[in-house]
This record gives C-alpha cells, structure tokens and sequence, in this order.
C-alpha cells in the first residue's frame, strides 16, 4: 500500500461525492469519495492511502503533434527538466490521459519475478509544509509480462516515467 501525508487544499462538494485536491511530497492529488459521516476541513492533514496494484505505469516516451496523432518517441516538449516535475497538467499528457493524477518521476529500482513485478519511484521533497515523516517513496506492482512490454520501449532504473492513479482508487484517513 502506497501511503503519503498530505494537507486538503480543496473539496468540491455535490450531492453524496466530494472531489479533494491535496497538497503532498509528490504533488497535488485529488480524491474522489463518497461524502460519509467523516467530516473533512481544508487544512486539515491526513493520511493518503492508494493500492500498489492501482498505479498505471507509461513507458518512457514524448510526444510529437498530438492533433495528428503524430507520437513519436523522443520530443523534449513533454519530458523537458524546465517543467516543474511534481506536475504534468501543462504537457502534452494531461491532452491525452484521462486523470488528474499523472506524476513524472525516476524510476529507483525494479524487483522482477515471475508473475508480478515492484517498479519502485524515488521519493521527493516535499513543497508543503508536512510532517517529515511522510514517506514520499511510491511504488506499483504490474504484471512481469506487462513490465517487460515496458523495458522493451525503454522502462528502466534511473530513467523518468509517467505514473498515474485514478482519483476513485485514494483513500483518505484521518490522522
């Protein structure tokens, strides 16, 4: 289980849903939940939780014209070090991902095994005022098959990836 402190920065309430935008040591988040009996507080700090298994992982690449379909592998406009890495919302990405959870970080190391594999990211400072016991490490656990797929587009340690987690997979916990 992937877990991070972080800080509401925002909710969105409408009917039983809230959308809250968080403020953590890898960026912003956003959580969909279903507004229960738990009362949230912008400020308030609590704990971020999201399943290993949730992560979707991108194999390196960049993209080339998006109107024309044009990907191609190697375009410094999306990968390009003068972009604050905490956030993609400004790439070319955000144009063709469907949530608002994208992240671009080096990948730290990749244990491999038969069946399932742990591609875990290396941490980041955090820009919020946290706790700095929060663990900023993340990690995602795919299918050997599909990181192999990967390494064959040129997934490796060391290297930047894309990571993505749906808002309705992050579960809030208060602290």
């Amino acid at each position: 289980m992937n877990t991070l402190l972080a800080c509401i920065k925002e909710i969105i309430f409408e009917g039983n849903l809230a959308l809250v935008v968080l403020d953590s040591p890898i960026g912003e988040l956003s959580a969909l939940i279903i507004y229960t009996q738990e009362r949230w507080k912008k400020g308030q700090k609590v704990k971020v939780l999201f399943k290993q298994t949730e992560l979707l992982v991108f194999a390196p690449f960049e993209f080339g014209d998006c109107e024309s379909g044009d990907f191609k592998s190697k375009d410094s406009r999306f990968l390009s070090e003068d972009k604050n890495p905490k956030t993609l919302e400004s790439t070319t990405l955000a144009r063709v991902c469907s949530t608002q959870n994208c992240f671009l970080q080096k990948i730290e190391s990749i244990q491999k095994d038969s069946i399932l594999s742990l591609v875990r990211f290396a941490s980041q400072d955090s820009s919020a005022s946290l706790d700095s016991s929060a663990n900023s490490h993340i990690s995602a656990l795919i299918a050997t098959k599909d990181l192999e797929r990967l390494e064959s587009l040129g997934l490796k340690e060391g290297e930047k990836c894309v990571w993505c987690v749906n808002p309705t997979h992050i579960l809030l916990e208060r602290l």
